[in-house]
């Protein structure tokens, strides 16, 4: 059974190019387009991971994994930011922001799939 990944972030863009590349690797992808969603689809769907934008309307990306890490249901899903934030070769090689993996944007593909691999222990 393929891993269910949640894909939360409000450009449409890149939630396509993701999916792509996460479907492409062999995972099942969910997608939504602002953190209220997200929470609605994480309660729904049960994902193995969620990839989220930080900077997004409604309810960002950080609010959401707090919401997210204060639900016994979805505590335990591992998170990797995706944002345009963080800038620059020494930020990026940390990969961590408040203890969750991160990818700068614009990603590598390759990249963004060897990190969800190595989460999912893939």
């Amino acid at each position: 059974m393929a891993k269910r990944i949640l894909v939360v972030d409000d450009e449409e863009n890149v939630v396509r190019m993701v999916k792509s590349r996460l479907e492409s690797g062999g995972y099942e992808v969910i997608t939504a387009s602002d953190g209220e969603e997200g929470l609605i689809k994480a309660r729904a769907n049960k994902p193995d991971l969620a990839i989220l934008d930080i900077l997004m309307p409604k309810l960002d990306g950080g609010k959401m994994a707090e919401t997210m890490k204060l639900n016994d249901d979805l505590k335990n899903i591992p998170i990797i930011f995706l944002t345009c934030l963080v800038e620059g070769k020494e930020v990026q090689n940390r990969h961590m922001i408040g203890g969750n993996l991160f990818l700068a944007k614009p990603f590598d593909g390759k990249e963004l799939l060897a990190m969800v691999g190595k989460v999912l222990g893939k």
